[in-house]
């Protein structure tokens, strides 16, 4: 072979690995972005406090992984009804949030199924987000509520079931302090509290059907009447909740005037306002010797199973990252601060109440929402009202309240 021949074959062999070369690096850049598909997973949700750190956190995977993330948002009931409209037409985003309750009933058909999927036995017990006995979502985060008490007033060893809370109160009340302060707000008055006799219940969401039906009562049920008898004292020992608003609740704990009130751990905030100098924590309705916070998850992260395989099988490893990932848990602890439902999530700096409820959490020292499967509008239009009544009217026994309850469910069951 000739000089000319051989400068030839050399030439077209270089020509050659150029090209494969070139071809290797065409997914990649000099940042070291690896080759993504080409779908784009699109995330709709409705916290509005985060969709900053979110977009952060979606460009940081796509850096990562190629893959394009886009997150849209909306509040309200408009994020409801542009989520059910982009769903019925076919439109709908990749990833979405759906919440307990009626939504969840409304929205359940839409939801993959998650069950298999390698975070899931990370969820805190009794916050994944569950329909028929599949996961169709993983929580965002954890809120819990129960008594929240003022260290310098309070020692909770002496309120361990009712007959220890009954002579803790009336002791409390001696002193020249509300032993616990409702406020006249329909949760904060009767749906918080009334959560812990359904949520001991072997299973709830059967006795709520057949409550509904009025198979069974409040009235014949043994957590239901201690419950009724806390209740007194709770009306015996305080202030007539029927004038203390929110803030009136917040500012007498914040001022001492309180020992207690039955809040939860988004009251925290409200607190900088008023200078507090000593140390509070949470402590469980201790109904029938209850130890556990009610605890449950706002929101849960949801994939379409209606988009295209490849769409789901990329919001799978998005998933994947973000709930199994440091930099996944880092975003979920650190950016959006959020109290993690994800067991693994390492946490620091959350306020004092938030601490307490990750604690319960974790230790799976949790009673569930189950306001969420009551009949939808039920605590505003039966329930408060019965509830104002038992606390205006002294003479009316825990019983009675509890027969009128249950009429009121009845009532507003068949509605």
């Amino acid at each position: 072979m000739n000089s000319r021949n051989i400068f030839s074959l050399a030439l077209i062999g270089i020509l050659a690995l150029s090209a494969f070369t070139g071809c290797g690096n065409s997914g990649s850049s000099s940042s070291g972005k690896k080759a993504g598909s080409n779908v784009t997973v699109q995330i709709f949700q409705s916290k509005v406090e985060i969709v900053d750190q979110l977009e952060a956190m979606a460009k940081e995977y796509t850096e990562l992984t190629g893959v394009k993330v886009e997150v849209l948002g909306a509040s309200g009931d408009n994020y409801m009804d542009t989520l059910v409209g982009k769903l019925t037409s076919g439109q709908g985003p990749t990833i979405f949030n759906v919440s307990p309750g009626g939504r969840l009933e409304r929205l359940h058909s839409y939801l993959y199924d998650l069950s298999g999927q390698p975070y899931i036995s990370d969820i805190a017990d009794n916050q994944a987000l569950v329909y028929d006995g599949k996961i169709l979502g993983v929580p965002y985060s954890v809120e819990g509520y129960g008594l929240i008490y003022n260290k310098k007033l309070v020692d909770p060893s002496r309120m361990t079931d009712f007959n220890s809370f009954r002579s803790y109160a009336a002791s409390l009340k001696a002193s020249g302090v509300d032993p616990v302060q409702m406020s006249d707000k329909a949760y904060f008055l009767v749906g918080h509290i009334l959560n812990v006799p359904f949520a001991m219940q072997d299973n709830y969401l059967d006795y709520i059907a057949k409550l509904n039906k009025g198979e069974v009562k409040m009235a014949a049920t043994p957590e239901f009447q201690e419950w009724a008898r806390f209740m007194e004292v709770i009306r015996a020992n305080t202030a007539n909740p029927m004038g203390v608003t929110y803030d009136d609740q917040i500012a007498n704990f914040a001022t001492g005037k309180t020992a207690m009130i039955h809040q939860g751990n988004w009251v925290w905030g409200m607190f900088a306002d008023y200078g507090v100098t000593f140390d509070m924590s949470i402590a469980p309705l201790p109904l029938m010797g209850n130890d556990k916070l009610s605890v449950g998850m706002p929101n849960a992260w949801c994939i379409n199973k209606d988009r295209s395989q490849e769409e789901i099988t990329e919001a799978l490893k998005f998933f994947e990252w973000f709930f199994t990932s440091e930099r996944g848990h880092h975003y979920i602890a650190n950016e959006f601060n959020f109290i993690p439902a994800l067991k693994s999530v390492p946490v620091s700096g959350l306020d004092p109440l938030s601490t307490v409820v990750h604690e319960y959490t974790r230790s799976g020292k949790t009673l569930p929402w189950t306001y969420r499967d009551w009949p939808e509008g039920l605590i505003n239009t039966h329930i408060l009202p019965t509830a104002q009544k038992f606390f205006s009217d002294t003479s009316m026994t825990g019983q009675r309240f509890l027969e009128e309850l249950d009429k009121a469910w009845v009532e507003g069951a068949a509605k």
